[in-house]
């Protein structure tokens, strides 16, 4: 993907930013306790190869979740997330994990351009730091992967994974999924299954 200014892109491109700039919400509210999210007792801090999972039906689209983890209850930690569910640490007013899914209907950009909008937005806020960001398939469609790390308010070192793809209808859906740093490796296959479950309906 071809490095852009940010100043560039902010001017040139606002309305691509939409769903960038819903990211930036994703810091307010979720962390957790290390060892309150390290606990053999946490759905998310256990090995999830072979984690079940439930399907969220979107406009044009479905996708698996983890069917243990929950509706979050108490804050949101993507207001603008059309569905979110996540588990939250022992103390019940933080997060160590979520799934959110955000729909745009706004975006008449190539996703390429959009991935590359929320790049450089990643590189331009002092909040995150970029840790991935590869073109994939969902369904056979073109899609990205892109991936970042940041601390909470509470301190604790997140990852986000952001699943970006279109629809036949041209809406842009972002499978947005976040972890505590200490539980993002051992998630990977949880985080695959997800992946790979995404499919395109009619």
């Amino acid at each position: 993907m071809q490095a852009m200014n940010p100043r560039r892109m902010v001017t040139r491109s606002l309305p691509a930013l939409a769903l960038a700039v819903a990211g930036a919400a994703t810091v307010v509210g979720c962390g957790g306790d290390d060892g309150k999210a390290a606990s053999p007792a946490s759905p998310a801090s256990k090995s999830t190869a072979s984690a079940q999972l439930d399907t969220y039906k979107g406009a044009g689209f479905t996708i698996g979740y983890p069917a243990n983890w929950k509706e979050i209850t108490g804050h949101t930690v993507v207001p603008k997330a059309a569905f979110e569910v996540g588990v939250k640490s022992r103390d019940g007013q933080t997060m160590e994990s979520s799934f959110d899914v955000l729909v745009n209907e706004d975006l008449p950009f190539p996703l390429a351009r959009i991935a590359d909008d929320f790049v450089a937005f990643s590189h331009a806020s002092k909040e995150f730091r970029l840790i991935g960001n590869r073109k994939i398939e969902l369904d056979g469609a073109e899609a990205w992967e892109i991936r970042k790390r940041y601390k909470s308010p509470q301190g604790q070192e997140l990852v986000q994974a952001d699943l970006f793809t279109k629809t036949p209808q041209g809406k842009v859906v972002d499978v947005r999924i976040i972890f505590l740093s200490s539980l993002y490796d051992s998630n990977q296959p949880l985080v695959a299954s997800i992946r790979s479950s995404f499919r395109f309906n009619p």
